[in-house]
């Protein structure tokens, strides 16, 4: 049980993070600096919260999360395309090089090894 609840928790995370992001990119800044910093205090308080086994594998689990949901996440906040990848950012111009299946594909594989890892190791 308490590894859904550490899943939910590094999915709030994440959702805070690319509000926040979404929100500066569209010039509501004193919102999205304000979401910005709890993302990081719900990070780092939730290491003290659930006192997981491995810091390492907490890290690595909002990591895979992020890279799996984040720009669906941010893009939804933005109204853009679901699947936009704009190309401003250096993360945006390196998926670029890839088929949209191909990234797409890599994010489900990203998003089961992020919920895998507080099952199998927090």
């Amino acid at each position: 049980m308490k590894q859904i609840f550490i899943i939910l928790y590094l999915f709030l995370c994440v959702v805070t993070g690319a509000v926040a992001d979404g929100l500066n990119a569209d010039v509501i800044q004193t919102w999205g600096h304000l979401l910005d910093a709890l993302e990081k205090a719900l990070l780092i308080s939730g290491a003290f919260i659930f006192k997981p086994r491995s810091f390492i594998a907490y890290l690595l689990a909002y990591v895979f999360i992020r890279v799996a949901t984040f720009d669906y996440i941010i893009n939804l906040v933005r109204g853009l395309p679901l699947l936009y990848l704009g190309g401003e950012n250096w993360w945006d111009m390196f998926l670029v090089k890839f088929p949209s299946h191909g990234v797409t594909f890599a994010r489900v594989i990203f998003l089961i090894t992020g919920m895998a890892l507080p099952i199998k190791e927090l």
